[in-house]
């Protein structure tokens, strides 16, 4: 056995202190390998039901929002518009999401989830949530609570820089 073998696994994650003109970066790119991971358990746990990652969360906000158009659908979601009609279509080729033409604007469709989508999403929902808390086990509530601020703060800064939560999957993927 070697060296490497015998450390336990808590301890083979090294700390590293970075100098302060290498700590913005680091903790950007820290930020964006634990959302990566995240996903990937999260995408794990899906993939047991046949369900990805897009298709949840659009099945989570139209459980919460039935009726929305495709385009305030995208505005919530983390994958770009394009990704967002491709997503829909096969959904609703799967019979989980009805698109029904909004009577205020003949051009826009809204959104429901089916019976079949709201069963699915009853049995994935758990499944999404049981991964999510097994993330943060690591964490105690004061850390979950000073994350949250620290997150909150991030933000805050970055809609004050005027790039509000609609804009994700927009400008930086096309």
């Amino acid at each position: 056995m070697s060296d490497a073998d015998s450390i336990p696994a808590s301890r083979t994650h090294l700390k590293v202190v970075y100098p302060p003109d290498e700590l913005t970066k680091q903790n950007w790119l820290q930020i964006a390998r634990v959302y990566w991971r995240m996903a990937r358990l999260i995408g794990s746990a899906l993939r047991t039901r046949n369900v990805t990652l897009a298709q949840f969360e659009i099945m989570a906000i139209l459980n919460a929002t039935q009726g929305i158009s495709q385009q305030e659908l995208a505005g919530h979601l983390l994958v770009t518009k394009g990704n967002v009609c491709t997503v829909i279509s096969r959904m609703q080729e799967s019979g989980l999401i009805n698109r029904i033409p909004d009577p205020a604007d003949g051009r826009a469709k809204q959104l429901f989830l089916t019976q079949t989508g709201r069963n699915l999403f009853g049995r994935v929902a758990p499944l999404v949530h049981g991964a999510v808390e097994e993330i943060f086990a690591n964490l105690n509530l004061g850390q979950q609570q000073e994350l949250q601020q620290l997150l909150d703060q991030l933000e805050c800064g970055l809609m004050q820089k005027g790039l509000p939560a609609s804009a994700i999957g927009t400008d930086a993927d096309s």
